[in-house]
């Protein structure tokens, strides 16, 4: 990682930690309570039967016989490859947060709970990763969008969400204190290069983005749509273009021809009371997975 990276890093994301020279403190007989529900990986086979991690070899090769047709990957391994990841992140688990089931991506670690655990050892240091009390995350406003000029409203489209790090991903930040300034500001050398200890190859870090929608007077559901590119895939498609939209049926009704469709055909969940409070829409909204950065 350079120097730039490094300080944009330390500036954004990381300086709510303040710094990590504290000697912790043990608690005598301190409860340590698991999680609510637990963190579920990623699992060792996908769905293709390739292996996970899969190797760098076979995705390089992948990505050397890549073609690009209208703008869209026709690489049967790399697309198969994407639908592996998607299958594993989306799948539902037996795990479940004030009574919804958790899919997979559901059950990892934010950034805060990391924070919290650190708070937590230093007055713990026998206190870890699992030993906290946690949602499956607040909806926020992501930092890109805090420059723009228009303010963005949930049920406006709003490009809300959270960041995920699976359990290896979670682990690695915790125990190299990669959430502390002073560790980020450590790795800068006078050269302006710095290197961070490499996450683990089964770690992964996502940021899902949601469309918060509240039900109308009659309990229906509209979820915006966007149009496509209309031959102009450089136009600026603010929400306020938006002018589709499809109805969404709690009660698994379809209507393909109307542009009715089951909330089923979707990935959702209702917004509890701690993610109402955090400004992610209202108790019982519901939010939809509008898309998902992966790495």
């Amino acid at each position: 990682m350079n120097k730039t990276l490094l300080a944009i890093a330390t500036t954004v994301i990381l300086t709510a930690c303040g710094d990590n020279t504290e000697k912790p403190k043990t608690i005598e007989n301190a409860k340590h309570e698991d999680n609510s529900f637990h963190a579920i990986g990623m699992p060792d086979t996908l769905v293709s039967g390739h292996a996970f991690p899969t190797s760098p070899d076979s995705i390089n090769g992948w990505i050397k016989k890549s073609k690009i047709v209208d703008n869209l990957e026709t690489n049967t391994d790399i697309i198969n490859h994407g639908w592996d990841i998607w299958t594993a992140l989306t799948q539902e688990t037996n795990q479940t947060d004030n009574g919804q089931s958790l899919r997979r991506f559901e059950t990892w670690f934010t950034p805060s709970d990391i924070i919290a655990a650190y708070k937590r050892r230093k007055i713990d240091s026998l206190a870890s990763l699992t030993h906290l009390q946690r949602g499956k995350g607040l909806l926020k406003k992501m930092n890109q969008t805090h420059g723009s000029s228009a303010e963005l409203q949930p049920s406006d489209a709003s490009v809300i969400g959270f960041v995920k790090f699976d359990s290896t991903a979670a682990a690695h930040v915790f125990n190299n204190n990669l959430f502390y300034q002073s560790t980020l500001e450590s790795l800068i050398n006078p050269d302006g290069y710095a290197e961070i200890v490499n996450f683990p190859t089964t770690g992964v870090i996502i940021k899902p983005v949601f469309q918060v929608i509240t039900p109308n007077a009659d309990g229906k559901l509209f979820f915006q749509t966007w149009p496509g590119e209309q031959g102009d895939p450089n136009r600026a498609w603010g929400t306020s273009a938006w002018k589709d939209s499809v109805e969404i049926t709690i009660t698994g009704e379809t209507d393909v021809a109307n542009r009715i469709y089951s909330i089923n055909d979707f990935i959702s969940f209702q917004v509890d009371s701690a993610q109402a409070a955090a400004g992610g829409g209202s108790v019982n909204d519901y939010a939809f997975l509008q898309g998902m950065h992966v790495n």
